[in-house]
């Protein structure tokens, strides 16, 4: 009996805790190849996650928290042993479209961390009733045009920061707005931000022509850093991140209402939605090459969690 509910308890701890099962499996040789993916990932990933956060309309540190924290929970309760979790662009998108008309206010990153922590509760609700095989029924095509559209947009809804242009409250504004603002501010141009932005995105484009090993968005992000510093660019008006904390937020009680759920509740519905269409069909698009059995409904609770 005693054996039985060892069994029992061992089983329910692997299906759960998937990372579990991985380093009982765990060979040696994967370790100088994992470190090597590790640390490329990595370094790949903090422009990235502050980019990202950019374009959800937060400030940059967030990104870094989110990239942490999402990826060493996304790789304990997440099925898939080489899906990295964390903000991706689509994502970030959607939370500034269900964000706008709230950012600007005095509670609008309380908000934020209700909507967000909403997601989480429905992905994990999806994956305890099983609507694993639902993600199937959704067309690779819808996706990729959905993930094509977001991607026209971030582009559209950053040009702004490319010029160096600033603008009040432009986290409440929609992409037309910002673009007819900048139309008719176009004079406000500081040359040298622009200079920088062409800069990075063409080192990143090299990069990639001359070998996909290259990490150009590091690569991107370094070199424009020697110019501001060398040419002193902080004074002729490019703006920097400024200082990242070295630790994390204090923790904070969110405070909501009924009301400000259901104002949120649509969005977050997409979200949750959306994440898992992507990190379902990432999983199964790596598993095709390792072999691996993907539990859609355990990655759905994974990404949840994250």
């Amino acid at each position: 009996m005693l054996k039985g509910g060892i069994r029992l308890s061992s089983f329910a701890i692997s299906k759960y805790i998937p990372i579990v099962e991985t380093i009982r499996n765990y060979k040696r040789e994967y370790i100088r190849r994992d470190i090597v993916a590790a640390l490329t990932v990595t370094v790949v990933g903090i422009p990235q996650y502050m980019a990202y956060a950019l374009i959800a309309g937060v400030n940059p540190v967030y990104g870094l928290y989110t990239g942490i924290i999402a990826a060493i929970m996304g790789s304990v309760f997440g099925c898939s042993n080489q899906l990295i979790t964390g903000p991706t662009n689509a994502i970030c998108l959607l939370t500034a479209s269900a964000m706008i008309r709230y950012m600007g206010l005095p509670n609008a990153y309380q908000m934020l961390f209700l909507m967000t922590f909403l997601v989480g509760v429905l992905q994990i609700i999806y994956g305890f009733i099983k609507l694993g095989k639902v993600i199937d029924f959704v067309s690779h095509t819808v996706l990729i045009g959905f993930t094509a559209g977001a991607g026209v947009l971030i582009a559209l809804g950053q040009v702004n920061t490319i010029l160096g242009m600033s603008i009040k409250n432009s986290a409440a504004m929609s992409t037309m707005e910002k673009m007819y603002y900048i139309v008719i501010h176009i004079n406000q141009t500081n040359y040298y931000a622009l200079g920088l932005g062409i800069m990075t995105m063409l080192i990143i484009v090299i990069c990639k022509k001359i070998s996909n090993n290259l990490p150009g968005a590091l690569i991107g992000i370094t070199v424009p850093i020697f110019f501001i510093i060398m040419f002193a660019l902080e004074k002729k008006g490019v703006k920097l991140t400024g200082t990242i904390p070295s630790s994390l937020p204090p923790f904070k009680m969110v405070q909501f209402s009924l009301s400000s759920l259901k104002a949120i509740m649509s969005g977050a519905f997409a979200i949750s939605i959306i994440g898992l269409v992507e990190a379902i069909s990432i999983s199964k698009a790596i598993s095709t090459n390792t072999r691996q059995k993907i539990d859609s409904n355990q990655e759905f609770i994974g990404q949840g969690i994250a």
